[in-house]
């Protein structure tokens, strides 16, 4: 038979994961909130559909509704222990176990375009993350295939979105220097 001490402790550790369950759904919509209010003052040239802070409000709004609905379940089921926090917890495990790759591209798609982009010329960058995709995905592609790979595709890239349709590739461009200076 279990002590008061037990139930009392049991009782003690649903109360804070409720309290930390409660506290990053609030983080996360403050966070969602945040990235709207910032994406709707971001310049609209042309209006709406051609906006910089199209993608980043949808992506907000989902968020917050999607946490929204985390925390009405989570305030729903209060009395069972962990209820949200530990179905969150093991959804999260669940989801990285299964899909290891798919959080590998995340991951580098956000290197890429927020730091290659940013500070190296475009070419380079994206002959980077080519390459590392590359070298992660394609177990049976020889190094020379994917370094010749990784180097053509952004080339080819950059000149024919230059020359067929007149758009620039973002930040600095190696052909732009080369062609066109």
């Amino acid at each position: 038979m279990k002590s008061d001490k037990d139930k009392n402790s049991k009782s003690t550790n649903n109360s804070w994961f409720y309290i930390i369950d409660i506290s990053g759904i609030l983080f996360i919509m403050l966070i969602s909130v945040l990235v709207i209010i910032a994406s709707i003052f971001m310049e609209r040239p042309r209006g709406w559909a051609s906006a910089p802070g199209l993608l980043p409000v949808i992506v907000g709004g989902t968020l917050f509704i999607m946490c929204f609905f985390l925390l009405i379940s989570t305030l729903k089921e209060k009395k069972e222990f962990g209820s949200s926090g530990s179905k969150l917890r093991r959804y999260l495990c669940d989801v990285y176990q299964g899909n290891k790759k798919a959080l590998q591209i995340i991951g580098l798609v956000a290197i890429y375009y927020f730091l290659l982009i940013k500070f190296l010329p475009f070419e380079l960058a994206t002959a980077i993350y080519i390459f590392v995709s590359l070298f992660q995905f394609w177990e049976e592609g020889s190094l020379a295939k994917k370094i010749i790979i990784s180097i053509v595709i952004p080339v080819l890239l950059t000149y024919i979105m230059r020359e067929a349709f007149y758009l620039h590739m973002p930040g600095n461009t190696i052909l732009d220097y080369i062609l066109y200076r």
